[in-house]
């Protein structure tokens, strides 16, 4: 399927069914020109209104808008496909590998999502499964001047990932926000978020591995290495601080945050590199972790922290900080060790001067600090 327009496959209608699609190609299918922008198309698949599909080995490659979509109330498996350089829209939006919206239900296996622009994977109000799957070199799009996220999730989406990788994503790997939205990972590697890959001097750039805001997330068995500015952030959204977060993390290895600006995060113009970040009355509880080359194996700027069984080893500034204004019982430590740190102490009252200069009382080289 090549060169065509506005749509290679379309498949809708109750009943409908793309019975298989295997050991095909789908490339280059151009939007209209002639269309306004939101009816242009240029997808490689669209599947829509409870139609069904299942698709096996086959590749999408430089399609417009959305490689593969599933909407209003699809069902599609997808297995050994690959979906590649996504372009965005005539506008700069948008460039999804694979978008799911409208309580569609999208299982894949196997699946390479590289390339896209905006977004690798969209989930919205609707239910997907990602098991052994890459998603890789998802970069910014030029309407928003920013993300590149690996997948967004959002609108009570339901999101399972088992066994899958995020590899240079922009802005966010996994990015799960709302009320409503519950994002499980299992066996899951998060390597080398980056910052936007566009200049924005008003929002200066972050590369953020593992994101709530505002969601639920458990997670167990992650590895989150060389991000930017905060390896896993739990946070509720300024505009709707009713929506708290909830993560709930088990075998985590985070290693190498770089330090970066992150607007939202305390001060607005600081460089920060969090190995584990909480705030805004959210829920952060982690066990069984190892977090190193942080300047901050934690930082808790609100809500309520828990680590057990954890090591807070080799961070360049602290092994954790708690800001002013958090009441004693909202941080709780069992079996934490934090040695060989720049400074093995878990500070109360950091601010980000008291962040930034040396700290004249250092902790034995053995056993546990709280201050």
């Amino acid at each position: 399927f090549e060169n065509n327009e506005n749509h290679a496959i379309f498949v809708t209608g109750p009943g409908s069914l793309l019975e298989r699609l295997e050991d095909s190609v789908v490339r280059d299918t151009r939007d209209v020109s002639s269309l306004p922008i939101d009816r242009a198309g240029g997808r490689g698949l669209a599947l829509e209104s409870d139609a069904r599909g299942a698709i096996r080995r086959t590749l999408f490659q430089t399609n417009v808008e959305v490689s593969v979509f599933a909407g209003d109330r699809v069902a599609l498996t997808l297995d050994a496909t690959a979906m590649v350089n996504t372009r965005a829209r005539r506008d700069g939006f948008f460039g999804a590998g694979l978008a799911v919206m409208r309580g569609a239900r999208v299982e894949a296996h196997q699946c390479v999502i590289a390339q896209s622009r905006g977004l690798g994977v969209l989930v919205n109000s609707s239910a997907l499964e990602l098991v052994g799957c890459v998603v890789r070199d998802t970069l910014g799009d030029k309407g928003y001047h920013a993300l590149g996220h690996g997948i967004l999730a959002v609108g009570g989406a339901q999101i399972d990932l088992r066994e899958t990788a995020f590899v240079r994503a922009h802005e966010r790997a996994v990015f799960c926000g709302e009320a409503e939205t519950h994002c499980s990972l299992w066996d899951v590697a998060i390597f080398d978020t980056e910052p936007s890959n566009f200049v924005d001097l008003h929002e200066p750039g972050f590369g953020l591995g593992l994101t709530a805001l505002g969601a639920t997330v458990d997670a167990h068995r992650v590895a989150l290495v060389r991000n930017n500015g905060a390896a896993v952030v739990s946070t509720s959204a300024l505009q709707a601080p009713e929506q708290q977060a909830r993560m709930d993390l088990e075998d985590v290895f985070v290693q190498t945050v770089r330090p970066q600006y992150i607007r939202y995060m305390r001060p607005y113009g600081e460089r920060e590199a969090y190995g584990l970040h909480v705030a805004s009355r959210s829920v952060l509880n982690v066990s069984r972790a190892l977090v190193t080359d942080a300047e901050f194996g934690f930082f808790q700027s609100g809500g309520t922290l828990t680590l057990r069984d954890a090591v807070l080893s080799g961070n360049t500034t602290l092994a954790g900080g708690i800001a002013p204004g958090i009441s004693p019982g909202a941080a709780r430590f069992e079996r934490v060790s934090n040695t060989r740190n720049r400074n093995d102490a878990i500070q109360r009252e950091v601010t980000s001067t008291e962040a930034s200069l040396p700290l004249t009382f250092p902790c034995p080289d053995a056993g546990r600090c709280e201050l």
